[in-house]
């Protein structure tokens, strides 16, 4: 609270820089002040704050015969739970009073059961003048009814229907009866989207058209669950305590990842402490038949990777839905070392992942070190088994190599890496007309199933010049894709590159060029008496 002269102190307030404190000061009777400060790196600021007296705005709201509307909650404010909102709710004749309305232009919103969510504009006047009588219609809009099955056409009851338009949810929802049936009322017009959850089913979303309908059928999944068993490796005994982790899979052909659940299950993830090593996922909504990958941590063993686990039918007994057993060993230190070129030279300040499953995006479950100045990286914490290393910041992509076998018990085993000497692509683009060189050209280098080169994009712009370059890069087959900006759209001018590598650095050079500009072409279409009018002519390059 502020002292009898209105100062005021805060204190252990974190600095983090390029992040903004809101700070937020309300009293009764005076308009909220909100500001947003970037605290220095050091010493302390001054910030002053300015409640003002606000403007008196009283009115009404009805629906769109006329009638009163008590009850609802009228909001204005940059947001609807904004922290410096003023609300009123109407009273039994549908009146609202607000006496502490910030003056200039204010968003005011109306959110009522049954009719379509209201958001308008409102000038409201400064000096502390009122603004009176203002009037606030509620559109009853349209209903939408349909029924809600599984796949094998039961009911789904128990299940929630939320009503969405351009990803924001409208405030419209309703739950299905014993027959799986559902009304949504008070919907605007135009397209809209059902999204179905709970009940024991898979969360999903249903588009329906702006036309009026009245037998919307949804078909929902029931839901699934992974369970499992993490034991000691050595003994078989049950590991009490641990942390799952739900990661991003290996796929095989035809499998689709799941999504959906509780973030905790990835970032930190969930920690059980059970006597029998024992766990699954309760009563997350996961699709079955399809693919995550599962990450088991506990202290003193190495964490362990299960790369593609298939989710099961959530009413399948135990004895029958396949169990994730884990078998946790005890962790090696690991040493990698990354040389490259024929005379193997050690390549220092770069970051080596090291990761149990062979994905091109390690981060789920890899263990991180940057090399010293011999090339070398060392790690703790890592599994026996196969090993996958991923070497980041040598060039715009990153290099992959593995699998190598890590024994068990073999403290202090070192791996090398080898890398192959790297090219330098220099380019300008131009216009192949006039041959002169074209500043801000856009681009993107895609590596075509390089060995040894993790899939991604690498982007670039040419400069003032028209000069573009890449240094580090894998010897290889790529795509370079360069964006044409063109009246009438935009398109791609791919070419197909390859680079060997030999001697040191070697550097090859490509001169990039394209039509800049566009040209009209006209013709006739003969040789039926009749043609529909939605005839389409595509220009296609030869």
């Amino acid at each position: 609270s502020t002292a009898a002269d209105g100062t005021y102190e805060l204190r252990t307030i974190p600095r983090r820089a390029g992040e903004t404190t809101r700070i937020h000061a309300e009293r009764e009777g005076l308009c909220d002040a909100l500001v947003d400060v970037e605290m220095p790196e050091s010493g302390d600021m001054e910030m002053d704050l300015v409640l003002s007296a606000g403007a008196r705005v009283r009115g009404h709201v009805q629906d769109d015969a006329g009638a009163p509307v008590p009850g609802v909650t009228v909001t204005f404010g940059s947001a609807r739970y904004a922290a410096d909102r003023c609300e009123s709710v109407t009273d039994g004749n549908g009146a609202f009073d607000l006496g502490t309305v910030p003056p200039g232009e204010q968003t005011v919103r109306v959110f009522a059961d049954g009719f379509v969510p209201l958001e308008t504009t409102l000038e409201v006047p400064a000096d502390q003048e009122s603004l009176e009588n203002v009037a606030l219609v509620l559109d009853r809009g349209r209903a939408v009814t349909g029924v809600v099955r599984d796949v094998n056409g039961e009911p789904g009851v128990g299940v929630r229907v939320a009503a969405k338009q351009r990803g924001d949810y409208l405030g419209a929802s309703a739950g299905t009866d014993g027959a799986g049936r559902f009304t949504v009322v008070g919907l605007p017009a135009g397209s809209v989207e059902l999204e179905v959850y709970g009940g024991g089913f898979v969360r999903s979303w249903t588009p329906v058209g702006p036309a009026p309908t009245g037998n919307v059928e949804i078909t929902v999944v029931r839901a699934g669950r992974i369970r499992g068993r993490v034991v000691d490796a050595a003994t078989g005994s049950a590991v009490t305590g641990f942390t799952v982790r739900l990661i991003t899979p290996v796929l095989e052909e035809g499998d689709r990842m799941i999504g959906g659940f509780t973030s905790d299950w990835r970032e930190p993830g969930r920690i059980f402490d059970a006597p029998d090593g024992r766990w699954d996922t309760g009563r997350e909504r996961l699709e079955p038949g399809r693919v995550i990958g599962v990450q088991i941590a506990a202290p003193g063993y190495a964490p362990s990777v299960v790369p593609r686990v298939v989710v099961g039918p959530m009413d399948s007994p135990d004895e029958v839905l396949n169990e994730v057993v884990v078998q946790l060993v005890r962790p090696v230190r690991l040493g990698v070392d990354v040389v490259q070129g024929e005379d193997r030279a050690p390549v220092r300040g770069v970051e080596v992942i090291v990761s149990q499953a062979a994905a091109d995006d390690p981060v789920d479950s890899a263990l991180r070190a940057t090399t010293n100045a011999n090339g070398g990286a060392d790690f703790d914490g890592v599994p026996p088994g196969p090993v996958h290393v991923r070497i980041e910041g040598l060039g715009p992509v990153a290099r992959t190599r593995g699998p190598f076998e890590v024994a068990p018990g073999a403290d202090g085993q070192r791996i090398e890496v080898h890398l192959a000497s790297t090219v330098r692509l220099v380019g300008t683009t131009r216009d192949d007309r006039t041959r002169e060189p074209i500043g801000g050209s856009e681009m993107a280098l895609y590596p075509n199933s390089t060995e040894g080169v993790a899939r991604g994009s690498v982007t670039l712009t040419s400069d003032a010049n028209g000069r573009f370059e890449i240094e580090h890069l894998v010897p290889g087959t790529y795509q370079l894709s360069r964006v044409l900006r063109l009246e009438g759209g935009v398109r791609l001018q791919d070419l197909s590159l390859r680079f060997e590598g030999t001697g040191d650095e070697p550097e090859v050079r490509l001169d990039l060029c394209a039509p800049e500009g566009s040209a009209s072409v006209s013709g006739r279409l003969t040789g039926q008496d009749e043609w529909p009018d939605d005839v389409q002519v595509a220009l296609l390059p030869v």
